[in-house]
């Protein structure tokens, strides 16, 4: 979870009444959640419905708690994943996965994770068993043997959570407590003390320290007043976990703040801090609304403002000579400024950079952004170059991304010709020709079709693989897409889809004077036109 610099994120004591309430209401509900899931777990269930159902159910539950508490944050305090067999844990699969199981079968042994959280007091729970068993066709053998020994470490660490008592005793207790049932437990797996916005705070234990781990571990004392999220996970084997080639779908934001010194490292810091609001947490508040309402209207308005404004002051500084890092340090910092001084009054509105700014030229294709010392991209822009930039801001998490392709030192007494002046014309006339089919029941397909004709009128091709996506709150590359000149692997994958009322898309064309194929792409110049938000 995400910590926040407001006052109502300061936490009460623990056993204030109001906390202690707090903390039993996101129990029931996630308990409640958790009894729903384990009875959908049935052979042929599938697991992605499932861990998008668990969010679901936390988010709907909790949203009826605590209505007259407008400013009160309440959510998911930890995505719903369901682990299968020998997947250690943290498993919410997407629904292309390759690598991993999609269904649950009879006789899998099932992990579920799921949790809720109501002011930033958090339960998180989970529960371990086999699919089809019953009184009647009971547990046995090793599966029976893990389920026993993570149960009886758990509660030989709930018994030793006494004021005084060290962590490390409690490391000691659950290896003697698998090793009765000849498991393991797994290397380098930690439970937490928990904290307000917290689910791991310092305060830990570590089963099975790895040689790492042995030199860093602190050792400390449980207190009065201090909460647990007690966690113990078993293996039949040697407790060594090895790497699955399954995506990693759950991530953990980082909340210290470091000056970084790579400017790289910086937008994507800021990058992930503005846009990605909270961590392993589902508010209300970023529940999307109508994109037709007239406050969300207003928001990409304010957005497309700020970042036009932006942008056409980048045009203006791509002379000869200017410093490519710098300008992309001053299109961050621009974004951040202009938009610090709208909805000051929101307190809890996060507002940022929707994309860092790049400054890509000639036959680099995008996102380029360097830094200081990068020593095989430019780092001075020239007159004669083909420069494209891409720059986008957010308010509240409606962004609008734009960018813009021009030559540098091109004027009306200097016009643009040749293949420079064909490759950004082909990029406009795509890109209004994918505005034109922007309507309610056309396919995306059609659209993939019209970009690749026009582009050829200009004796150019769109590049391989490239794509725009529609946009919703938070998301800049949503479910739906568009697929410029597809690769043989898209082509095997892709998907075809209607553009809808109230769709906003992003209509990101880039085209070539080559052959269009990445690899090759230095025998032609490249175009970017990155056009508005656009909303049927």
């Amino acid at each position: 979870m995400s910590m926040s610099d407001q006052d109502s994120d300061t936490e009460q004591d623990v056993l204030d009444d109001t906390v202690v309430n707090k903390y039993k209401m996101s129990a029931e509900v996630t308990n409640a959640v958790l009894l729903e899931l384990i009875g959908l777990c049935v052979d042929g269930a599938n697991i992605v419905e499932l861990c998008e159902l668990g969010d679901r159910k936390i988010c709907d539950k909790v949203s009826q708690l605590f209505k007259k508490e407008k400013e009160m944050r309440k959510g998911i305090a930890f995505p719903t994943a369901i682990s299968v067999n020998n997947m250690i844990r943290h498993y919410s699969p997407i629904e292309n996965e390759a690598f991993g199981p999609i269904e649950i079968k009879t006789g899998d042994l099932v992990k579920i994770d799921v949790g809720a959280h109501i002011d930033g007091y958090a339960a998180i729970v989970g529960h371990t068993f086999v699919v089809g068993a019953s009184q009647d066709n009971k547990i046995t053998g090793r599966k029976a043997d893990v389920i026993l020994a993570a149960h009886a470490a758990a509660e030989a660490v709930i018994r030793l959570l006494k004021p005084g008592v060290e962590n490390l005793k409690a490391s000691e207790i659950v290896s003697k407590t698998v090793t009765d049932f000849n498991c393991h437990a797994v290397e380098g797996m930690q439970c937490h003390q928990m904290k307000k916005l917290v689910y791991d705070a310092e305060k830990n234990i570590v089963f099975s320290p790895t040689e790492e781990q042995k030199k860093t571990v602190e050792k400390c004392t449980f207190d009065i007043n201090d909460v647990w999220n007690v966690d113990i996970i078993v293996s039949t084997g040697d407790g060594r976990p090895r790497e699955h080639r399954a995506r990693t779908t759950l991530f953990k934001k980082n909340e210290t703040l470091y000056q970084l010194k790579m400017k790289a490292a910086r937008s994507v810091l800021l990058f992930t801090n503005s846009l990605f609001i909270m961590s392993m947490l589902c508010q209300d508040s970023d529940t999307e609304q109508d994109v037709l309402d007239d406050t969300v209207v207003n928001k990409y308005k304010m957005s497309a403002e700020v970042t036009n404004a932006v942008l056409l002051e980048l045009i203006g500084l791509c002379v000869d000579g200017a410093n490519i890092v710098e300008l992309c340090e001053l299109g961050d910092r621009k974004i951040c400024d202009k938009v610090s001084q709208l909805f000051k009054k929101e307190k809890e509105m996060r507002k940022g950079i929707a994309f860092p700014t790049a400054i890509s030229v000639n036959n680099m294709i995008r996102h380029y952004s360097p830094i200081e010392n990068e020593a095989f991209g430019p780092i001075e822009i020239k007159t004669g170059d083909l420069v494209k930039i891409d720059v986008g801001a957010h308010i509240d998490g409606y962004a609008a991304i734009v960018g813009h392709t021009f030559v540098v030192g091109a004027s009306q007494d200097n016009k643009i010709t040749g293949r420079k002046a064909d490759v950004i014309l082909a990029a406009h006339a795509a890109a209004e020709a994918v505005i034109r089919l922007l309507k309610p029941g056309v396919e995306n397909l059609k659209a993939s079709e019209i970009v690749s004709k026009t582009v050829t009128d200009f004796n150019c091709h769109a590049v391989e693989g490239m794509q725009c996506h529609q946009m919703k709150k938070l998301v800049y590359d949503a479910e739906k897409n568009i697929v410029f000149s597809p690769t043989e692997e898209q082509k095997k994958t892709v998907e075809k889809c209607t553009f809808d009322i109230n769709d906003v898309w992003n209509v990101d064309i880039i085209v070539s004077t080559g052959d269009g194929r990445p690899g090759n792409i230095e025998r032609g110049q490249l175009c970017l036109r990155k056009m508005k938000l656009y909303t049927n």
